[in-house]
């Protein structure tokens, strides 16, 4: 991750010296929330907690792939916690899909979460130039069809029979 990239996701938020780890920290003036999105690394996933599935599809991504991966991803920590992590893959130029796994601990700092989410997507699509930001989820499983929305994504298409078991998935966009 760029060092450049910083911002802060509470209003009137102060923005305070950070370690040499190229990570931004903001101390919020309503939440006094402590936020700081770092460079995400394959140890983070461990340190979140343990998610059989996710965990499954990282473990079977080469260290090449990795690297890449991680180039346009990090881990979002809230006082301290790491509460997701999230990240774009890019298909070509202008164009990438989102990646995103939040963790049990977003539900707590679930505002700053969201506002630190939308914030850094937007930063990522700024600085990687990306004009259209897509993302997929199951058509039937509402909570993250509902999150999509409410960081932003408008809904595009049905794409029928997606899914390794059948399962139809929504297509999801951010344009610019």
């Amino acid at each position: 991750m760029e060092q450049s990239i910083e911002d802060t996701t509470t209003t009137g938020g102060t923005l305070l010296p950070s370690s040499n780890d190229n990570s931004t920290e903001v101390r919020g003036v309503r939440q006094k929330a402590v936020v700081r999105f770092v460079p995400f690394q394959s140890r983070h996933l461990v340190a979140m907690e343990k998610d059989s599935d996710f965990n499954n599809i990282i473990a079977n991504i080469s260290p090449t792939q990795l690297k890449y991966v991680s180039d346009l991803s990090g881990t979002v920590l809230i006082d301290g916690e790491i509460c997701g992590m999230m990240g774009i893959v890019k298909l070509w130029n202008g164009v990438g899909e989102v990646w995103l796994k939040p963790g049990t601990r977003a539900r707590k700092h679930k505002f700053t979460f969201i506002r630190t989410v939308r914030k850094y997507l937007n930063i990522l699509m700024d600085v990687r130039k990306i004009h259209r930001l897509e993302a997929k989820c199951i058509t039937l499983n509402e909570k993250h069809n509902k999150f999509l929305k409410v960081i932003g994504f408008k809904k595009e298409s049905v794409i029928p029979q997606y899914g390794p078991n059948k399962q139809d998935f929504t297509l999801y966009s951010i344009l610019r």
